[in-house]
């Protein structure tokens, strides 16, 4: 399993634009594994419709910004019905390279923080 550390200050970088992760945070990946386009969506406070969210059609790959302090930071996977079908709870405590998120890596919401690499 793959994990990402970040806190709900987590930014998507492809959808805010920018090119380098704000500081205290460092990018990975998220990739869609699934058969179905789905839509990954950063859930700060209660993950509202408008929150950041990247579109990704099956396979397609997405730079998110996570944190490197230590904090939880759950994205939720929803699916083209509008449905969460679950959530990527990310931890990481220190910046590391080359992280591959897989949505079919999505728990059950809220879920465990997944394991740091």
């Amino acid at each position: 399993m793959l994990i990402v550390v970040g806190p709900i200050v987590a930014v998507i970088i492809a959808h805010s634009g920018r090119t380098t992760p704000p500081p205290g945070t460092f990018s990975i990946q998220v990739r869609n594994d699934e058969v179905n386009t789905l839509t990954v969506r950063t859930c700060a406070r209660g993950c509202a419709s408008g929150s950041p969210s990247l579109v990704l059609t099956p396979g397609a790959s997405a730079q998110l910004s996570v944190s490197s302090k230590g904090v939880v930071s759950r994205f939720y996977v929803i699916d083209s019905t509008g449905s969460v079908s679950g959530c990527l709870p990310l931890l990481f405590t220190r910046k590391v390279s080359n992280v591959t998120v897989l949505t079919s890596q999505a728990e059950a919401c809220p879920g465990s923080p997944l394991a740091e690499p």
